[in-house]
């Protein structure tokens, strides 16, 4: 009986120590997951922050945009373009197409007037979506055009 004692106490001792190696090694990984929860906590935290602060700076954004539009809306964009001679009067109406994505102003017969940049053009594209303008000469000087783009 002793010797089953003596086995069952070594059993018990090697048992013991088996499971106080694993809960070192569970407890060493809980605070190491602990740490990584604490840093994202803080990343998460200061993402929170940044977006925030975008969100802020998008809705500003968006604010501008909208009275920028009104503003075109109520009084109209005007362009001035280096008079060439193109055989056109104050109060002649004006076309715009589209060629390579690009706007163009033309005169009535045709003749490119203006390449409006991408940045504009898709711009406009975006403002004149399923509206009606009108596009004018409001003045000719000798060395400039001034047209009006507005909607009707």
């Amino acid at each position: 009986m002793n010797k089953e004692k003596n086995f069952l106490n070594t059993f018990n001792k090697f048992y013991m120590e088996k499971n106080k190696k694993k809960i070192k090694e569970i407890e060493k990984k809980n605070t190491e997951i602990e740490k990584r929860l604490k840093e994202m906590r803080g990343f998460l935290q200061s993402k929170q922050i940044e977006l925030e602060d975008i969100e802020g700076k998008n809705n500003s954004i968006k604010e501008q945009y909208k009275r920028a539009k009104d503003i075109f809306f109520q009084r109209g964009i005007t362009f001035t373009v280096i008079n060439k001679g193109y055989g056109i009067k104050e109060w002649d109406n004006l076309l715009i197409s589209k060629k390579s994505g690009l706007w163009i102003i033309q005169t009535k017969g045709g003749e490119d007037i203006k390449i409006l940049d991408k940045e504009v053009s898709s711009l406009l594209e975006e403002i004149l979506k399923d509206k009606n303008y009108s596009l004018v000469v409001t003045r000719i000087e000798d060395r400039f055009i001034k047209i009006k783009l507005h909607t009707v």
